[in-house]
């Protein structure tokens, strides 16, 4: 299996009896730095990874006069 450029891991609060998810970035050492941000559904930490996907390179809007 290859090193994904994200992962999302399910974490349990066995404290607040609920379940939340880390979205992780993989850097460049080969690491995984996690993002200062909970999700509370699965379906929410994968559009942060497609937006993190899609604005991984700047994106540029030129406008003509």
């Amino acid at each position: 299996m290859t090193e994904s450029d994200y992962k999302i891991e399910e974490i349990f609060d066995p404290e607040r009896m609920e379940v939340y998810f880390m979205v992780y970035a993989l850097n460049r050492d080969r690491s995984y730095t996690f993002f200062n941000r909970r999700f509370d559904t699965l379906d929410e930490a994968k559009d942060c990874v497609r937006m993190c996907r899609k604005y991984k390179n700047r994106v540029f809007h030129y406008v003509e006069d």
